[in-house]
């Protein structure tokens, strides 16, 4: 996980670095003189891509996507404790709705896992929760930087950052016996980035924090649809999930709480 996380965060600076060297040279002088604030939230992206891909490979993608909800949840949390933001009483209602999800998620999950692999799942949801936190820090932080700098003026910044940060952790020698099938997964996995990360920060400056939170969570509906349809048709190359009706259940009480949650008049996170 670490050295695919490596890669993803590599593809995408030196693919953002060629095309800005291009079309906008000036914006790469950030690499030179980087803001403190730039810096902290290139480390809360970095632990978040690290973290969740930690998460993924310890327990399955569906209780990856759901557990990492927890990163909106969080944004609240830094709204009423940093903002000061007075909380609604939909928001707590929705803050304890999803919380209740969490709960009833993890406990079906733990069911439709064998005892001797149990407590590398419960590693996995810590890895996830602390990865959570780590999207919280970037995510805060990505607003205010966003008046000043480009979106991809400060990607290139926060992709740079998270590939040194992640270098050590990196085993070189499987990009060696890579066969041609791993590396064009691993394409993938690069353009993604580009693509998605590339959108998150041009969201971020033109709507609320709060929507796009929202729009967010939208990814473990998603999710769960994508591998229940691989699950039934019993794929070899990926290990099917086992999610009862419970599952279900809390996984729709997550997603409707963390939207109820991030309903706001007003937010000190908007720009």
């Amino acid at each position: 996980s670490y050295s695919i996380v490596w890669f993803r965060m590599s593809f995408a600076f030196l693919f953002l670095f060629i095309v800005k060297l291009i079309t906008a040279p000036r914006e790469i002088s950030i690499l030179k003189s980087p803001p403190w604030t730039a810096l902290v939230a290139s480390v809360g992206l970095g632990v978040n891509y690290l973290f969740f891909m930690k998460g993924v490979e310890l327990t399955t993608p569906s209780n990856a996507q759901i557990m990492i909800q927890l990163a909106p949840i969080g944004l609240i949390l830094v709204g009423i404790f940093i903002f000061k933001e007075r909380p609604r009483k939909i928001q707590v209602a929705g803050f304890c709705l999803a919380l209740f999800g969490f709960a009833l998620f993890h406990k079906d999950q733990l069911n439709s896992t064998i005892l001797s692999e149990q407590a590398s799942f419960r590693a996995g949801n810590l890895w996830l929760v602390a990865g959570a936190c780590g999207w919280t820090l970037f995510a805060a932080l990505q607003k205010p930087l966003l008046r000043k700098y480009e979106p991809q003026q400060l990607n290139l910044l926060l992709y740079g950052v998270g590939a040194l940060m992640l270098a050590p952790f990196t085993h070189w020698s499987i990009f060696l016996n890579l066969p041609i099938s791993g590396w064009l997964l691993l394409l993938a996995c690069g353009f993604n980035t580009v693509l998605a990360y590339g959108a998150l920060p041009i969201a971020f400056k033109n709507i609320p924090t709060s929507q796009v939170s929202v729009i967010i969570v939208a990814n473990p509906l998603l999710t769960i649809l994508i591998m229940s349809i691989l699950t039934f048709l019993n794929v070899s190359w990926i290990h099917p999930e086992h999610i009862a009706s419970l599952g279900y259940f809390a996984a729709f009480l997550v997603v409707v709480g963390v939207i109820l949650a991030l309903q706001s008049r007003k937010s000190g996170l908007k720009s």
